[in-house]
């Protein structure tokens, strides 16, 4: 007995690929969810090696040096298209804005946009005697066809949102999205 099936391009789905996907995020009526974060951990002897992210197969082009900034942790994790929006904080805000020292320190990693359980974030090094990602927190948000808020048009792969939601910026505020995530404000009559 042997089972075939298609992996569709990004962007389709259906068991022949045929229909196209529509936006996903999370319900913005469900409450009390959290957001993925990862902590990096890093110490260098000499603080001169380079690291590159990898997430869901994607690598960051250029890669970042061992005393990379929070800024500039942000920015490189950002340029990878599997990843929306990240914020990036210091684990001990005594502690330097440098990735890694000799000492050692942390970062925290907080997925904005990307909901539910993720797959943890990789890292390729050069030159850094030791880096390591754990979970702090395991993401709780959905990622609904429409944020569960809407009806996917599968030929078009466009949301049509129920009455009171709109497209949002992927973190429950209005945006470009398309996921029907954003809960629109009630304007009273007459107004």
């Amino acid at each position: 007995l042997k089972i075939h099936g298609c992996h569709c391009d990004k962007g389709y789905q259906g068991f022949d690929c045929s229909e196209r996907s529509c936006p996903v995020g999370d319900d913005p009526r469900t409450t009390e969810q959290l957001d993925e974060k990862h902590v990096i951990a890093c110490s260098d002897a000499d603080v001169s090696g380079s690291i590159s992210f990898k997430f869901r197969e994607q690598i960051t082009v250029v890669p970042i040096g061992a005393t990379a900034t929070r800024a500039e942790v942000k920015k490189s994790l950002e340029t990878l298209t599997s990843i929306g929006t990240v914020s990036v904080d210091k684990v001990d805000l005594t502690k330097a804005d440098s990735l890694c020292t000799i000492a050692g320190n942390s970062f925290a990693i907080t997925y904005k946009t990307e909901h539910g359980n993720l797959p943890m974030l990789q890292v390729i090094t050069q030159g850094i005697d030791s880096l390591t990602i754990t979970q702090e927190v395991e993401g709780t948000k959905e990622m609904l066809p429409c944020a569960g808020r809407g009806v996917c048009e599968k030929t078009t792969g466009v949301c049509a949102c129920f009455k009171g939601y709109g497209s949002s910026d992927g973190m429950g505020g209005p945006g470009q999205v398309g996921d029907c995530g954003y809960i629109e404000p009630v304007v009273p009559l007459g107004v």
